[in-house]
């Protein structure tokens, strides 16, 4: 109830004289009804006054003071009823930028409310549901079909196509399999997977995304702040015309007239309402905003920065090439005996050698005495023959023999039999397939597109050929990241680069926007972006410009829309146009106008 009275209490009351007056009017008792709405005028001024005063010695100065004199002046001009009218249009806009601030982030509330809350947790034989912030990392944990997965974690049993839309944006289900990676808020749409849980409820994916939505939300962007300077500029203006019509026409109800459409919502709401619109649709399409500055910013970019591991390419090396030495074996052969013992290792490759393996259906041999030496390769036995992968040196016993030539930008494992070398594989982190078109699409909407990458020139090149990126910069340590994004900060509005990794942090922040490439995973880049792309699908920035821009062009529109029909009621107040009752009802109209407006950021269509 108390909540219910701060939110709707004032206007209700303003309701309520109104009613009254109204009542007292048809009985022909004027009288009676004017004390009623001066009464109530008094009591509901009494927060209005305290606010403007708490603002002011904040510094803070509002265009709540034009509403206040407005209102004062109507009492005292004996203009009852429009004083109360101009009441409940300050209290109603509260309560009207309340019901916009809400509508605008339903992205997040609808992300709020299907938070998981809790698990089917198993333990031994027994299973229970236990309530999410109550799971330990560790605890295996079943999820059904069609149900949320509550925790990040690691599928230890079960195979299922797993609804990653709302976490990464990309529409198509995910095969899931034993040992992979599973992320909170995701949708088991298949058979029941039963997951190892990595991360606790705090630390999970979705719950990530849910703060850094809610922490953008509440920071007031610099064109916010432009519209709080506007509201000065508009003050001055109205009390300027206001004693411009007294002063020519020597009638104080002119004056009047002039504050009653002068009380500029558009200012107060519009901004915001758009801001928090455009944060909230940009969630959905898997960009989560962390700075809502980058909105104005990304929206006029000039230079887009890539990075080239894990941006352009997949970040981990997927199995290339297959060669045979020794016909006796075939490439499947081979890859089963690369599998059976690469499954053991810590290698970076084996997680690449792993999913090939699953990938074509490839099954494993037992192995026995498997060792790995760290850096050179893995060995043990297979049907009592001694099988070595690894390097060249590692893997036959020639010392004299000669490596057969290499592709430059490619990994290599050799595969041996009892000394007997049997054939290679090459892995390469390889361009994401829609890339090239992705970026023909993005040199229509930017003068400066250009790879940054620390890779070698000749590797660097092929990647920007394989794309259509023309500019190169390549063996870039973080430090000259940093000073090429200060190179083209120095000559061009809206600077952007895009990462994924800890070495690209200095990059992200110094540039204008910051974009990271994360599954949720990468704490330190992903700190460090203005934006954050929950997927591995870099296409979204494409989105994410649309909506920038829209929002952008709606919240100004909105603001000066509103601000200018205000000015031209102005005019017509200050030469006697209408009464202060319908010039109160007139710039309420203006007000639901610029609302509506603001909240069609909420339909931009990509």
């Amino acid at each position: 109830m108390k909540n219910f009275i701060e939110k709707y209490g004032i206007a209700i009351l303003v309701l309520i004289g109104l009613f009254c007056q109204g009542i007292f009017h048809l009985l022909h008792n004027v009288s009676m009804g004017n004390y009623i709405a001066i009464i109530v005028a008094i009591i509901a001024l009494l927060p209005t006054i305290f606010k403007i005063i708490s603002d002011i010695v904040a510094g803070s100065f509002g265009v709540d003071v034009i509403a206040l004199v407005g209102i004062i002046a109507s009492l005292l001009l004996g203009e009852y009823t429009a004083g109360l009218i101009i009441l409940l249009m300050l209290s109603g806009g509260e309560v009207l930028e309340r019901y916009a601030l809400s509508k605008a982030q339903d992205g997040i509330s609808h992300l709020i409310k299907e938070n998981p809350t809790q698990a089917n947790v198993i333990d031994g034989e027994k299973e229970y549901i236990l309530p999410i912030n109550e799971v330990m990392v560790g605890t295996l944990i079943l999820v059904k079909q069609h149900e949320l997965i509550p925790l990040d974690g690691i599928v230890i049993k079960g195979e299922s196509l797993v609804d990653e839309a709302k976490i990464t944006g990309e529409s198509v289900p995910v095969k899931k399999t034993k040992d992979s990676l599973v992320m909170s808020g995701s949708i088991n749409t298949g058979s029941p997977l039963y997951i190892q849980t990595t991360k606790r409820d705090t630390e999970s994916t979705y719950q990530n995304i849910i703060y850094l939505v809610e922490k953008a939300q509440k920071i007031k962007p610099n064109f916010i702040r432009m519209a709080d300077r506007y509201s000065v500029v508009f003050t001055i203006i109205t009390f300027i015309m206001a004693f411009g019509a007294y002063f020519f026409t020597g009638e104080w109800i002119n004056a009047l007239l002039v504050l009653v459409v002068a009380t500029p919502c558009p200012l107060i709401l519009a901004a915001p309402t758009a801001f928090a619109s455009g944060i909230s649709m940009l969630a959905k399409y898997g960009v989560i905003v962390q700075n809502p500055d980058a909105l104005e910013r990304l929206s006029k970019a000039e230079v887009f920065l890539f990075d080239k591991t894990g941006t352009l390419t997949y970040g981990t090396p997927k199995v290339h090439k297959i060669e045979i030495f020794d016909s006796k074996y075939s490439e499947e052969e081979l890859m089963k005996m690369l599998f059976s013992i690469e499954k053991f290792s810590t290698h970076i490759l084996s997680d690449s050698v792993t999913n090939y393996a699953k990938e074509k259906n490839i099954n494993s041999y037992e192995i026995e005495d498997f060792c790995e030496n760290l850096g050179e390769g893995v060995c043990g036995k297979i049907n009592n023959k001694f099988i070595k992968c690894g390097k060249y040196t590692f893997v036959q016993n020639d010392l004299n023999a000669i490596e057969k030539e290499r592709e430059d930008d490619s990994m290599y494992v050799y595969i041996s039999m009892d000394g007997s070398v049997l054939g290679r594989i090459s892995f390469l982190d390889e361009v994401r397939p829609s890339m090239k078109n992705f970026i023909v699409k993005l040199k229509n909407m930017a003068p400066i597109v250009a790879l940054v990458s620390g890779d070698k020139k000749k590797r660097a090149e092929k990647i920007a050929n394989l794309v259509g990126i023309d500019i190169v910069e390549s063996d870039c340590s973080p430090e000259d990241k940093v000073k090429i994004v200060e190179k083209y900060l120095k000559i061009h509005h809206g600077v952007v680069m895009v990462g994924d990794g800890i070495n690209d942090a200095p990059a992200l922040v110094r540039s204008d926007v910051g974009i990271v490439m994360s599954s949720g995973s990468n704490n330190v880049a992903t700190s460090n972006g203005s934006m954050v792309i929950t997927g591995d699908n870099p296409e979204v920035i494409l989105q994410a410009i649309n909506i920038t821009k829209r929002t952008l062009y709606i919240a100004q529109q909105s603001i000066f829309v509103g601000l200018g029909l205000s000015i031209i009621l102005m005019f017509c107040g200050a030469f006697k146009l209408y009464t202060p009752v319908q010039g109160a009802l007139m710039q309420e109209i203006i007000d639901v106008i610029v609302i509506v407006n603001a909240l069609r950021v909420r339909t931009i269509k990509n």
